[in-house]
């Protein structure tokens, strides 16, 4: 019985051996007759074959143009976008009193600070943390925005850092014990901004006028 057992399994796996080897061969023998039709077509000098040609490359040409057709709008919405994220109302860094308005002398605001933490006006990257004499200054870019907040006492994120709106950049230590100033300033082309026709009017972290 056990005889017989081996003898059926050997046939079967002869026969699958044949039955893969056959079809190895029909798939070599498929390939040469492509081969042979692509350089039959290929030397076949008709108008038939002319006019065949054109057609496919009228088409190629027809498919490359609206390619590009949908690069140039998808460009356009995406510059579209970008402006309306430029024009976007951020929040205020801290809540506090602004001490001193906006002026091209001092190139931004100064805000007595009510809060410890001092956080991002909006979605950006950290390009510059600097340690200065009068503290830790660090400057985010935000879209074509650059925002620079300056004399924080710690840093909580580092340069090339991506963040969020809401992100606590860095803390000015303890606010109840004297009069700590956050110094804000906004940069665009390399032109000082007002920060106060950007920061959002109903923010969170509102501004108390001295």
């Amino acid at each position: 019985m056990g005889e017989k057992n081996l003898n059926i399994n050997k046939r079967y796996r002869n026969n699958l051996s044949k039955n893969i080897y056959k079809k190895q061969l029909i798939k070599l023998f498929i390939s040469i007759l492509i081969i042979l039709l692509v350089l039959l077509i290929n030397n076949i000098n008709t108008a038939y074959t002319k006019k065949s040609i054109v057609m496919i490359k009228k088409t190629l040409n027809y498919e490359l143009d609206m390619n590009d057709k949908r690069i140039k709008d998808i460009k356009k919405a995406v510059t579209a976008f970008s402006i309306n994220v430029s024009d976007e109302k951020y929040s205020t860094p801290i809540q506090g009193t602004l001490y001193k308005k906006y002026s091209e002398d001092e190139n931004g605001i100064d805000i007595i600070a009510y809060e410890e933490f001092v956080k991002s006006i909006g979605n950006g990257e950290v390009i510059e943390v600097n340690k200065k004499s009068d503290g830790i200054e660090i400057k985010v870019l935000h879209g074509d925005i650059k925002a620079i907040y300056s004399k924080l006492e710690k840093v909580n994120v580092k340069k090339g850092e991506k963040i969020i709106k809401g992100h606590i950049l860095g803390s000015m230590g303890d606010v109840s014990r004297k009069n700590k100033q956050l110094h804000f300033e906004m940069w665009k082309d390399n032109k000082s901004l007002n920060p106060l026709e950007y920061l959002e009017s109903n923010s969170k972290t509102p501004l108390s006028y001295k």
